[in-house]
């Protein structure tokens, strides 16, 4: 099985925040820049998205209800599958 990381040519971001305007704005911003970029509202979709497929990068936001971004880190950095993800 060919790594995802390796396979893929344009980097791509995933961006997790609650705020449908900053997911729109980031959006725009880092696709209009030439990267993939994934928007989610939720970390526990976050954490599913990025087991199925990594990111390059995760950009997310601290306060979200349920899950906080912090939990979406500590769960990301506790797989050793996902833990080099920035």
């Amino acid at each position: 099985m060919i790594d995802p990381f390796l396979r893929r040519k344009v980097p791509r971001i995933l961006v997790v925040d609650d705020n449908p305007d900053t997911t729109m704005l980031m959006t725009e911003l880092l696709a209009s820049r030439g990267y993939d970029v994934l928007a989610l509202q939720d970390a526990s979709e976050a954490e599913a998205e990025i087991l199925r497929e990594p990111p390059d990068v995760i950009l997310s936001d601290v306060v979200m209800p349920g899950k906080t971004g912090y939990d979406l880190c500590r769960t990301v950095k506790d797989n050793p599958a996902t833990r080099l993800i920035p």
